[in-house]
């Protein structure tokens, strides 16, 4: 996944067009990868999301990493990284 992610990034400019659909392609059976679209990203834009969820058994907690692409063009627009992590709570909105 963060190889694709830095391919697409990085190499978008230069890459042939059948490259970039075998990176995609990729993408698709890479398992826990996830695509949300119409999401908007830290800067506002309207795209489409590409995450991938980390196991356990790869981080110590729940990480997930993702990507916003253009709609149409499929250009790179952002990437982020989030960790999740839950608590049980006695009541609603409460913080440990």
């Amino acid at each position: 996944f963060a190889v694709i992610k830095f391919y697409l990034r990085e190499g978008a400019a230069f890459m042939p067009a059948r490259l970039e659909a075998s990176l995609f392609r990729a993408l698709a059976e890479i398992p826990r990868v996830a695509v949300r679209h119409d999401v908007t990203d830290v800067a506002g834009r309207r795209g489409i999301e590409v995450s991938l969820m980390a196991s356990e058994k790869v981080m110590p907690k729940h990480r997930r990493m993702s990507f916003t692409l253009e709609p149409g063009t499929y250009r790179y627009l952002a990437d982020s990284h989030a960790l999740l992590t839950a608590k049980v709570v006695d009541k609603a909105f409460q913080r440990r």
